[in-house]
This record gives C-alpha cells, sequence and structure tokens, in this order.
C-alpha cells in the first residue's frame, strides 16, 4: 500500500517524471489529424506506456465528492476524503501558519464543500481548492494545523485517509466544552427551526384569513344581485299588472 508520513518529499519528484512520460502523447495529438485511427492507436499506446499507479488513465479525472472529520478521544482528526478512482498524491508540511498539504493529481473538485471549519484539537480550517501545476490538473487540500502533530496520509480504495495525530493530549475539560457547545449549537438550531415553522404557519394562516374574506365577499355580492334580481322581477310584475 502506497503512503506517506511525516517525511516531506520533494514536489516536483511526482511532477517531473510524469511530464518526461506525457510528452509523446502530446506530440502525437500535434501531428496526427484531429481523429484519425493511427492518432488514436499511437494515443492508447504512449497511455500503455505510463507506469501503473503513478498516473490515472488518459483523459479520466479523481473527483473528489465528500469530506468527513472524525475525532477520537486522543485528540486525533481522521479526515476521509471521497473520490470516484483512486488518488495519486505527494504530501508536504508548510510553516507560518503551520499546516498540512496533499496534492491529488489528476482530480477536481465535485460536490466536496471548498471549505470547513473543522475545528478540533488538531485542526483547524479545511481548505479544497484546484490548482494548475506542472502542466496538469491539481487538487490541493490544506489543513491548517492548531498544535504540533504528525500526521499519516493513506489511500482507501478511491477514498484517501488523512489523519492528524496532536502530540499533546487534549484534557478532559475539552470535550465537556465541545459538548457544551455542541448542545448550545442544537439548542440554537432548534430555536431557529421552530421560528421558521412559525413562520410558515402565519402565513399560511394569513393566506387562509384572506381566502376566507375574499370568499365572504364573493357571497355578499351574490345576494346583493340576488336582491336586485328580486327586486327588479318585483318591479316587472308590478308594471305589468298596471297595464
Amino acid at each position: 500500500m502506497e503512503f506517506f508520513n511525516m517525511n516531506t518529499r520533494s514536489r516536483n519528484q511526482l511532477w517531473t517524471p510524469l511530464k518526461a512520460l506525457a510528452l509523446p502523447i502530446a506530440l502525437v495529438a500535434a501531428f496526427r489529424p484531429y481523429g484519425s485511427a493511427d492518432a488514436a492507436a499511437e494515443l492508447r499506446e504512449a497511455a500503455s506506456r505510463l507506469p501503473a499507479g503513478k498516473m490515472l488513465a488518459l483523459g479520466s479525472i479523481n473527483r473528489v465528492d465528500g469530506l468527513s472529520i472524525d475525532e477520537s478521544e486522543d485528540g486525533t482528526t481522521t479526515l476521509l476524503l471521497r473520490g470516484t478512482s483512486k488518488a495519486t498524491f505527494n504530501v508536504y508540511r508548510l510553516e507560518g501558519p503551520d499546516r498540512l498539504v496533499v496534492d491529488i493529481s489528476s482530480a477536481a473538485r465535485g460536490k466536496v464543500v471548498p471549505f470547513i471549519s473543522a475545528d478540533t484539537w488538531a485542526v483547524g480550517r479545511v481548505n479544497i481548492a484546484p490548482i494548475s501545476e506542472g502542466g496538469g490538473e491539481v487538487l490541493r487540500v490544506t489543513v491548517d494545523l492548531k498544535r504540533e502533530s504528525s500526521y499519516l496520509v493513506v489511500p482507501a480504495g478511491n477514498d484517501l485517509n488523512i489523519t492528524v495525530t496532536p502530540s499533546e493530549v487534549p484534557p478532559e475539560a475539552y470535550f465537556s466544552r465541545k459538548s457544551a457547545n455542541q448542545r448550545r449549537t442544537e439548542i440554537q438550531r432548534m430555536r431557529a427551526d421552530a421560528v421558521s415553522v412559525k413562520h410558515e404557519a402565519d402565513k399560511r394562516l394569513n393566506s387562509a384569513l384572506a381566502a376566507a374574506e375574499t370568499a365572504q365577499e364573493r357571497a355578499r355580492a351574490a345576494e346583493r344581485r340576488v336582491e336586485l334580481g328580486v327586486l327588479a322581477r318585483s318591479a316587472a310584475l308590478k308594471r305589468g299588472s298596471a297595464s
């Protein structure tokens, strides 16, 4: 299984051989007529020479559609990125501020949100943004580190597990405070939902009252028309009797 740990690899290490391998494909595409059978055959042949596991199939994009965040009792944060194909990636760490960067090659952001505030003991904000680097499309995942931590990035099928383990275990009060904050957030959400439901109920009540008033006005108008009809008929009978 391919994985990365705290040892930092050069960012150019991933791209330099790939650019060299992709050059014959670009030359074939440039000098063959569009749609020719020979060009298609040569493209397939060039693509078949790419080493397995280092580059996705020609024309394939790994679409990242989901991100889940989990925190354990020792303060370890696990980020699970859900993709549509096996990830080829590079990992490194930056300072000022301290952050972990995972570059996923031949990838694009699908349904996953562009950023999220994880707000765990070890991790702050997580940003997911597409960039162009080395002539290819890269999806960059930047994880803000709140304190000194080790990390491990391991693929699991089409998914990618990013585990951040802090060197300092959180105190018991952290989870108690977090649980209280979560409860307050839940209460605020319930109150907001209640206000929304009341607002919707008020709208429906006002609509029903307006409809009832309109119906009453129509009924009164109908009664008035009937009364006028009766009066007109009575007047006509009186005139007939008089003549």
